[in-house]
């Protein structure tokens, strides 16, 4: 097993087949799959389900994939430290939830350049629900993440960074139904949100699901459909700060449901003292 077997592993497990995966490493996609069937050889396992239109990992070779993110980023930091420029030519892969990103963020990368001074390393930046950035710390795809607690892993560190209160908006004309005479639905980001799983928690305590639920993926929809009357949703208050007018009412959630702690969770083991640095900058902002 060497890094370009991992390489191969990787790229067929994210595009789906050998075709797209030879693209992506250069080469012929029969190369891509003699790689997998002398690795799966070697590991007397099946790495791959073979399907009409494409390759599907299996159990074996999800771990091995997992394996594969971690070892294929660390042998692009070594060639880096190698190299002569350390870790400067590096970015730091940060992940944030949308509601992070379009309020406290810009904030908090300010602080947190200003902090690491000349040897501020580039920025990479990622958005995603908190179930998608915790999949991407475990695969080591991002080295520290904003995302909605609580958080259990054995593998992930975390800090408290600040504390939400959420609200729930609806339009303010107080309908309930709309013009099909249904129930308003649910307004939100793709499963996988913490503040959708939140939600729907409450909706089914008070006996409201089924709901339906209109997906969509940035704040500013979610907002505008509000308004326009489309349905309701549940976030935090801060993001409608000068949002709100007259078509947007907020109400207030019971204290035990409202608030959510936010974290800022890393690798566990790995770049512990610049997560720290970006945790504390979050806390500060």
């Amino acid at each position: 097993m060497d890094l370009a077997d991992l390489a191969a592993v990787k790229a067929v497990a994210e595009l789906g087949g050998a075709t797209p995966a030879a693209e992506r490493l250069n080469c012929v996609p029969s190369a891509v799959t003699a790689r997998l069937k002398r690795l799966e050889a070697e590991l007397d396992v099946a790495l791959f389900r073979r399907r009409s239109r494409g390759l599907d990992l299996t159990e074996a070779g999800q771990r091995l994939k997992d394996y594969a993110d971690r070892l294929l980023m660390l042998a692009e930091e070594a060639r880096h430290a190698v190299a002569g420029g350390g870790m400067a030519g590096l970015p730091v892969r940060i992940g944030a939830m949308e509601t992070i990103a379009a309020t406290r963020l810009p904030g908090i990368l300010g602080r947190f350049r200003r902090q690491a001074g000349s040897g501020a390393r580039p920025i990479g930046l990622a958005t995603g629900t908190t179930d998608e950035l915790v999949a991407d710390l475990l695969r080591h795809r991002l080295d520290v993440a904003l995302i909605a607690g609580p958080l259990d892993h054995p593998a992930l560190a975390s800090r408290r960074v600040w504390t939400e209160r959420l609200v729930q908006a609806a339009p303010a004309a107080g309908a309930e139904t709309g013009s099909d005479g249904l129930p308003l639905p649910l307004i939100g980001f793709r499963s996988g949100c913490a503040y959708r799983a939140r939600a729907e928690k409450l909706l089914r305590e008070a006996g409201r699901l089924p709901v339906r639920v209109l997906e969509l993926g940035t704040l500013d929809g979610v907002i505008g459909c509000v308004a326009a009357g489309l349905g309701f949703t549940i976030l935090p208050e801060r993001v409608f700060q000068g949002h709100t007018g007259p078509g947007i009412a907020l109400t207030p959630l019971p204290a035990a449901a409202a608030e959510v702690e936010v974290l800022a969770a890393w690798p566990r083991g790995r770049g512990d003292g610049l997560a720290e640095a970006f945790a504390a900058a979050a806390e500060a902002a």
